[in-house]
């Protein structure tokens, strides 16, 4: 949308609990919750949770956790509206200390890893990912700008499960999250 002062937003829907689905069909007049977001080009974002009228409240349903671990804001904004808009909860970490902190509070079903982060790599904080109880059976799928062969070889023999050279296209994420997970219905 833009305004007449050349302000430009746009607006992005997403659901505002992260443990919300609602339901297959909705009768009419019926409310739901929403989020909006508006980015405005100056880089400012404002959310607004928003309860329609009339709605009622959907069930409760656990999604599956997806960590996004990258050291660039704006790729782990691309990502998460990416996941959320699939049906996934998302948890972010900026470094690899903060992402073994939080696999091990959250164990979360699913982690896109970096390789270059600051404080500990993502070869080194898959290795210890892995060695937290639980995190055998997670997935862990490497996001990386590096192309060459030798870093996907390194990323693989640290506990990685996938390799994507960044940019990532969308419709390869989606499929990896289908692959690896099952999102609920979300009734859309």
């Amino acid at each position: 949308m833009r305004f007449p002062d050349g302000i430009a937003i746009r607006f992005v829907a997403v659901r505002c609990s992260e443990e919300v689905q609602s339901r297959p069909t909705l009768p009419p007049n019926s409310d739901f919750p929403i989020c909006i977001i508006l980015k405005f080009m100056s880089g400012l974002s404002l959310t607004k949770h928003v309860q329609l009228a009339g709605a009622t409240a959907p069930r409760q349903v656990a999604r599956p956790l997806v960590m996004i671990v990258d050291d660039h804001d704006d790729t782990r904004e691309m990502l998460r509206y990416a996941i959320e808009m699939n049906g996934y909860s998302v948890i972010e970490a900026a470094d690899g200390k903060q992402a073994v902190r939080l696999a091990e509070g959250s164990l979360p079903n699913l982690i896109l890893m970096d390789t270059s982060l600051p404080e500990v790599d993502g070869y080194m904080a898959t290795q210890r990912i892995r060695e937290l109880q639980g995190a055998r059976q997670l997935t862990i799928i490497f996001l990386s700008g590096h192309a060459e062969p030798q870093s996907r070889e390194m990323a693989l023999a640290a506990g990685g499960d996938g390799y994507f050279v960044k940019p990532v296209r969308l419709e390869e994420l989606e499929l990896a999250l289908k692959k690896y997970l099952t999102a609920p219905d979300s009734g859309i």
